[in-house]
């Protein structure tokens, strides 16, 4: 919603290396934007990790988690 909004009033979604505007001063470092864009995918499957109670459920995120940190 925030996105949507900031969009609606008008904000530019400036991004990528090329771009030179100085309207957005905050500027994240690109290694950093994609540990943020990916932790999410491996941080819940891991919750859901620890809390589920059956084998199987477990061994299915284990999988999970396996493949996703080895990609």
């Amino acid at each position: 919603m925030l996105c949507f909004t900031l969009l609606q009033a008008g904000f530019k979604a400036t991004y990528g290396r090329y771009d030179d505007s100085i309207q957005n001063p905050i500027k994240i470092p690109a290694k950093a934007a994609w540990l943020l864009q990916e932790m999410p995918s491996f941080i819940i499957p891991v919750y859901y990790l620890i809390i589920c109670n059956s084998w199987e459920g477990r061994f299915v995120l284990l999988l999970f988690i396996i493949h996703y940190a080895q990609r």
